[in-house]
Parts: structure tokens; sequence; C-alpha cells
């Protein structure tokens, strides 16, 4: 949600306010409040920044609810700080849910950790106004793509409801290309290091994140290829060091018995 001179609606009635993304509400210009989806195109977005001169932003974490789509927040984030870094006039506040302050570590509070140390990394590079907010998890009882709206319907209606489980979230750095040429992604996950056993596998993959089901405890490997349009391919993490020396383009991890994620890394002993 982007706020142009900080207010909305009776709580500041001079504001105007521009609302980007899924929402129930609609379009008011008499009051100045104008609701959009979030545009599929980058030129779109940029269109948007240069038309408003926004003195805040406060952006809604996809993490403010519980099982919150993962799927392209980073990206997204992304692109609208990039936007952001262009006027020093922009405060931006991120608002997400408290999972980033847990103790133990998850597939999940590393991916929202990852979303809050960008907005820190583009607040420090491009000097701009970055405030973190964590908050309990928002509900609906009538946006029907809300968890809990989705669980109670089921109840209502004598339907099975489905406990969603803890899931394993992966995420790495987006790849550029020099040519400006579009850039897809293949993930697998393997038990092991030569990727014979591969346990999950993803093509075409736009974001630079995917999620599946956390695997039983154990070791696991994973490695990510981003590919262009011309088919040239490379590997996006760096290697993964054994007492036997590096293993390029591929990370490891471990799954606890009480389902916690723990990165390997490598000490010499």
């Amino acid at each position: 949600m982007l706020i142009k001179f900080v207010g909305f609606d009776h709580i500041f009635p001079e504001s105007e306010v521009f609302i980007m993304g899924n929402s129930l509400l609609k379009t008011e210009r008499k009051k100045h409040f104008i609701v959009r989806p979030f545009p599929e195109r980058d030129e779109e977005l940029e269109d948007i920044f240069r038309t408003y001169d926004f003195e805040l932003m406060v952006y809604f974490s996809n993490y403010i609810t519980f099982h919150g789509t993962m799927e392209g927040e980073a990206e997204k984030l992304r692109k609208v700080l990039s936007y952001c870094k262009r006027s020093k006039e922009i405060h931006v506040i991120y608002l997400t849910g408290p999972e980033a302050g847990d103790v133990a570590t998850t597939g999940k509070t590393l991916l929202v950790r990852g979303a809050e140390n960008l907005c820190c990394q583009y607040g420090k590079m491009y000097q701009i106004p970055v405030k973190i907010v964590r908050i309990p998890y928002l509900y609906s009882g009538v946006y029907k793509e809300d968890y809990f709206y989705k669980m109670f319907a089921a109840i209502r209606s004598g339907e099975l409801v489905e406990i969603q489980d803890n899931a394993l979230n992966l995420n790495w750095d987006v790849s550029y290309d020099f040519d400006a040429e579009d850039i897809t992604y293949t993930v697998e996950l393997a038990t092991d290091y030569q990727f014979q056993n591969v346990i999950f596998r993803q093509e075409g993959v736009a974001v630079p994140e995917v999620q599946t089901s956390v695997p039983a405890a154990g070791q696991y490997f994973v490695r990510v290829r981003a590919t262009d349009s011309s088919g040239k391919t490379q590997d996006a993490f760096d290697y993964y060091t054994t007492d036997n020396g590096k293993n390029y383009g591929m990370k490891c991890f471990y799954v606890t018995a009480d389902q916690r994620i723990e990165e390997d890394i490598y000490e010499k002993n």
C-alpha cells in the first residue's frame, strides 16, 4: 500500500491513499482513495511512481498472515524498493509477521529474515528511511483467500479440514542478465551432493524462491541454476566446502528431529 501525505480516510482526512494489491476495497476518488491490482508489468509500476509523488509507503508483507503466500515476495519487494531509491523523500514501513523473531530456525523464518534484510540493505545503500514493524498475524472473516476464512468455511460446510504442516522455503539471490534477457530457475533438492537422489525438482521458476514440504530429518543439498532466454546457464550458489574440498553450485543444510532447519557451515578440524 502506498500512502501519500501520511494519512488515511477519517484518521487523516486530507490524505491521498493509493493501494496496490489484492483488496476488497474499491476506489473512491472523492475521498482521494485509489485501489488497483499490483502491476504485472514493470512499466506499469514505473509509471505509477512517476505519476504520484509518494511520501510514505507501507508495504504489507505476505508473511503478515498465517500461511501467507511465499511465492514472489522477495522479487516484488525488490522491485518496489528499487523505485523508492529514486526518491529520497519516500519513507518506507515494512509490516511483517512475528516469525523472524522466532528462536528456532526454520525454512520460513530464513525467508522472512531475508525479506527484512533486503529492506535494511536498500535503506543503508540508498539512504531510504526504512522501518520494519513485526506484528501479530492478521486474519479476515470476509477475505476468501485468508487461511482461517477457508478453514472455518470448510468446517461450516462439513468438509474435511486440512491443517498445513511446516513448509520448507528455498530462496536465493536474483540473477541478472547483461542483455536484459528473461531468466528462469531450476531448483533441485537431493540427499547427496552428486544429486543422484533428487527428492524435489522444479523447473521454469520465475522468482527467486520455491516452497515444498519439510523432508524427514537428515542432511540435504540444494542447487539452483539460472537460465536466460538464450539457454546460457549459471549456478545461483557459490560452493559447499567439505574435508575433501569444494563442491561448486550447491548449499547444504540439515533438518533436525524437531523439524528445525540448520545450514551446514564448514568448520575445519
